[in-house]
């Protein structure tokens, strides 16, 4: 959507031993977990009926994840966006990404309605500082933890830009870019709010080792940056 190209046959032919090795991994992991979680635990979660081991929710972790969801929407073009300029790679803006856009929208939509049967729950979530919060460690565990790898394997493959093309980015692109940078931070710094407000270590997870029975905020932050990396 913003390097002004159609897909390349060159980033699969390159990048075909880490493909191959991610299936075999999926292959591995997939048919293993029931013996890890139990055959019910394991549906119960593929089918979004469970968010953690002790809640059984309608929506299950699809639910929990939706707020983070929206924003990442916002997010995701302003981070790949700001990464090309900074590694000097070429950004122009292409309709043909509009389609993986649009698939994308479309499918938020209906696997939330397939899962909840209604999509009231999209505004309902907004109002729950459980829900925010887990959305507020999750937009800050993404950028440091899945974003870099994938966009570095795209990005090995491109031809950095001239000083002089670089300064001529496109003007309205750089508007778009602004107001989506705008919109995430107003939804994040809401999220922030609405979580730290209402007492985020009440309603985060009260293990026996925490003193007092609470965790911290940076605690919580940091063992979700290493739980995406394991």
């Amino acid at each position: 959507m913003f390097d002004g190209r159609k897909f390349n046959p060159y980033w699969k032919k390159e990048n075909s031993d880490t493909l191959y090795f991610a299936y075999v991994f999926l292959d591995f992991v997939i048919p293993s977990k029931p013996s890890f979680f139990g055959y019910e635990d394991t549906f119960a979660f593929i089918a979004q009926k469970k968010q953690s081991v002790k809640i059984y929710t309608e929506g299950g972790s699809w639910n929990l994840h939706l707020p983070s969801t929206m924003l990442l929407f916002l997010l995701i073009p302003v981070y790949t966006y700001i990464v090309k300029r900074t590694f000097g790679r070429s950004i122009e803006p292409n309709v043909s990404g509009l389609l993986y856009v649009s698939v994308g929208f479309i499918s938020f939509f209906l696997f939330t309605f397939f899962f909840n049967r209604n999509i009231d729950v999209i505004f309902l979530i907004w109002e729950d500082p459980r829900y925010l919060a887990h959305s507020v460690r999750e937009l800050l565990t993404f950028p440091v933890t899945y974003f870099p790898i994938p966009l570095y394997l795209i990005l090995r493959g491109e031809k950095t830009v001239g000083g002089s093309r670089k300064k001529k980015q496109n003007r309205h692109l750089r508007y778009f870019i602004t107001c989506l940078a705008i919109f995430f931070l107003i939804g994040l710094s809401y999220q922030s709010y609405i979580s730290l407000t209402e007492g985020i270590g009440n309603v985060a997870q009260q293990p026996d080792f925490a003193k007092g029975g609470k965790l911290g905020v940076l605690y919580l932050l940091a063992s979700h940056y290493f739980e995406h990396l394991s």
